[in-house]
């Protein structure tokens, strides 16, 4: 099993959590301090009679489509879809309620912003990858242990932690005057990354070291003791084999002067 693996490849389905545990999950351990929704209603309104009272408008709303979860982040909006073996066919079902967020009226505060797609899945089958390539859709392992862990960062105006279950409208355009941005052009990720590698190419040899060196040390804690080990081990495998018969008995001598060293220091201490 690979060891980002959380789940078997390919194993009946009850191995795998419902849909509704992942969602219940992931909004909770990324998201609960932004406003979102599960299972919203999205679209446009139907056509209502002209004498329909609030009970009857009410009913027409219920007839829409239903996402699995709409987030609000600042200035971008995510419509998130749990599988727990994806398919073809949650690309396509994500790729459809990603362009009737538009005319969702409940969103009308915030339509201007950029709408990201992104499919949770805990397992996977061929060709899934190329298709959200293709329709421009994010892919999340789920994992549940980075879930639990995770502490998503506050945002800036604390009145915004608390967020009810449903997005209310009013304090959906507070939110989105806070975090409104001017007009003009969003980058999507190509764009964004394209900037990023420009910025990397610029930084100097220290910059760059520092950079490397926290994110390293953020995918270390994401890893199990476990994981830790077994990358330990499969990077060492690789350096040593790497290495002449003469390099490797020099690097010996060295590990085992270190050790000496060691040892003599704890010895001194200790007296």
């Amino acid at each position: 099993m690979n060891r980002r693996e959380l789940f078997p490849h390919g194993a009946d389905l009850s191995v795998y959590p419902t849909v509704a545990a992942m969602i219940d999950a992931h909004l909770a351990g990324y998201y609960r301090t932004y406003p979102h929704e599960a299972w919203m209603r999205i679209g446009p309104l139907p056509e209502m009679p002209a004498d329909a009272d609030a009970m009857m408008r009410a009913a027409y709303a219920e007839n829409r489509p239903r996402a699995h979860a709409v987030i609000v982040l600042p200035r971008r909006i995510v419509v998130l879809r749990c599988a727990r073996r994806a398919t073809a066919r949650d690309c396509e079902r994500l790729a459809y309620e990603r362009t009737l967020l538009a005319s969702t009226p409940e969103l009308a505060a915030v339509r201007d912003w950029p709408i990201e797609a992104r499919l949770v899945y805990c397992d996977i089958v061929a060709g899934v990858e190329a298709e959200a390539r293709a329709r421009d859709i994010r892919l999340m392992l789920y994992r549940p242990r980075w879930l639990y862990t995770h502490r998503p960062p506050c945002p800036r105006d604390p009145k915004f932690a608390t967020v009810q279950r449903k997005l209310n409208a009013r304090r959906l355009e507070e939110y989105a005057a806070a975090y409104r941005r001017p007009p003009g052009r969003y980058p999507n990720r190509a764009d964004r990354a394209r900037l990023g590698l420009a910025r990397i190419a610029a930084m100097t040899p220290a910059e760059r070291s520092a950079r490397n060196g926290k994110a390293n040390r953020t995918r270390w804690a994401r890893l199990t003791a476990e994981e830790r080990s077994a990358l330990n081990r499969e990077r060492g495998s690789a350096t040593w084999g790497g290495l002449s018969a003469a390099e490797r008995s020099d690097l010996a001598r060295r590990l085992n002067a270190i050790r000496w060293m060691r040892w003599r220091a704890n010895q001194a201490a200790q007296a």
